[in-house]
């Protein structure tokens, strides 16, 4: 059985024949600008990511985030579009605040 994530995950998914979406990146692209606190995370975007993102099924968010944490890539997973927008924004905002505060991004263990 094929899964979103590699072999090594030691996180449990769904098969892809379960799991794929073909207009998941859309619905959290929309998502992402249905609300002013996930509005920065688009701004942290290249416009060509954008149009990646608008266009990619559940696998192909999968990968555009690819390099993440294991609990976004658990969120894209088996989430709606809407918690992977909220974990986006969440994951946002707790950089942003390190970044004011003078903190290494390294220090903060949920990143």
């Amino acid at each position: 059985m094929t899964s979103l994530r590699s072999a090594s995950s030691p996180v449990q998914t769904l098969p892809v024949s379960e799991s794929l979406d073909t207009d998941f990146g859309l619905r959290v692209y929309e998502a992402l600008t249905a609300a002013s606190r996930r509005a920065p995370v688009l701004g942290a975007l290249d416009y060509a990511t954008i149009q990646k993102l608008k266009a990619a099924d559940r696998r192909g968010v999968a990968e555009l985030f690819a390099g993440s944490d294991d609990a976004l890539l658990a969120c894209i997973e088996t989430g709606t579009a809407r918690d992977v927008a909220d974990h986006l924004a969440l994951v946002r905002e707790r950089k942003g605040l390190a970044i004011l505060a003078g903190l290494s991004l390294l220090d903060w263990p949920f990143l």
